[in-house]
């Protein structure tokens, strides 16, 4: 389990310094004796409004998400004009609104039942656009949450992705995190559960070692035949449980 937490611009101080977090879970075998504890993560989307936009543009210039528990960051609304996201933080920054801007994703909610060729369209046209709320089929055109199977573990959120494809309305979230509040976590964790990690620093780079070799007499270099390796096929978790509902493959 990982849990996406929200905080404000009023937190960032506050965690800028820590690492992911995680609480230990107890396990047990099949003979009920206890096993290793298990890790569960946590990390934060720091959530903030239109107005605070600019006061977040300058917090972001100081927090490095690869290092920081702060992963990404939500915008609650559309903006007035583009703003200029730091690389760092690129295909971090989401917003809860309908309008595209550069550099940001926008998540735009629907309701009820949608209509996946609409929302097919919509998002062939505006390539950042993701789609949340509503029932929604995870299918190939139509993206549905913050990331695409497998991309959340690039932007550092660890935790054991799954296969799902059907989301229905009301989910707290449309990834495999659950997303919530950090007072929300506080409370069912509890705060004396909540662990950090410290910040991870860059090591400076040692020295290169010197080595001496003695000399070798020559040989004569054999031919090595290399035999090409065939590539992995990289199997699409979603479209395969798809196929397998219909009992037939699916071509996407």
């Amino acid at each position: 389990m990982t849990v996406l937490a929200s905080i404000g611009l009023v937190d960032v101080d506050k965690f800028s310094g820590k690492g992911k977090g995680y609480r230990l879970v107890r396990t047990f075998r099949k003979d009920n004796t206890e096993g290793k504890p298990k890790k569960e993560f946590l990390f934060l989307n720091l959530g903030v409004s239109n107005e605070e936009v600019e006061d977040l543009l300058s917090a972001l210039k100081t927090l490095d998400p690869s290092k920081s528990i702060i992963k990404v960051v939500t915008i609650d609304c559309d903006l007035q004009e583009d703003v200029s996201i730091p690389s760092a933080w690129r295909g971090r920054v989401f917003l809860k609104g309908s309008d595209s801007y550069k550099d940001i994703t926008t998540l735009r909610k629907v309701s009820g039942v949608p209509n996946l060729l609409e929302l097919y369209k919509e998002a062939s046209k505006f390539p950042n656009t993701r789609f949340y709320g509503g029932t929604l089929l995870e299918i190939e055109g139509v993206p549905v949450g913050r990331f695409d199977e497998g991309v959340a573990k690039d932007y550092g959120i660890l935790g054991k992705d799954d296969s799902k494809i059907y989301h229905e309305e009301g989910q707290s979230s449309y990834d495999f995190f659950d997303e919530l509040t950090y007072s929300e976590v506080e409370e069912t964790w509890g705060i004396e559960n909540i662990l950090f990690e410290d910040s991870v620093k860059a090591k400076s780079p040692k020295a290169p070692k010197i080595r001496i070799k003695a000399k070798k007499a020559k040989k004569t270099p054999k031919e090595k035949v290399s035999t090409p390796k065939k590539p992995k096929v990289k199997v699409n978790k979603k479209k395969d449980a798809f196929s397998k509902i219909f009992s037939q493959k699916v071509e996407f």
